[in-house]
């Protein structure tokens, strides 16, 4: 994809063109990764609402979401628990009900 982005102004002062060739840049694998995201992320929290999947399911995604993007844009994604968040979590609804 990039492979076909050129920057035709060398200046260094004021050059619009690599500005926007490096956003670009930056952009595209942050659209990726949101893409991916948004497909293996089963539930609906906040704005991220998916029609498959209604409701929250803290049990399963009270989690960071971790993601890595390559040169030819595969995503790899994992996880970093938040223990300590969960056990306050099950701690407070506990409390409520």
């Amino acid at each position: 994809m990039m492979s076909d982005v050129t920057v035709e102004n060398r200046s260094m002062i004021w050059n619009s063109n690599l500005v926007e060739a490096l956003e670009l840049a930056n952009m595209l694998p942050q659209a990726v990764i949101t893409m991916e995201y948004a497909a293996n992320r089963e539930e609906s929290r906040g704005v991220h609402v998916r029609e498959d999947f209604h409701e929250r399911d803290d049990a399963n995604w009270i989690k960071h979401t971790l993601a890595w993007v390559d040169r030819k844009f595969n995503v790899k994604i994992d996880y970093k628990l938040l223990t300590a968040i969960y056990n306050l979590f099950l701690l407070k609804r506990e409390c409520i009900n």
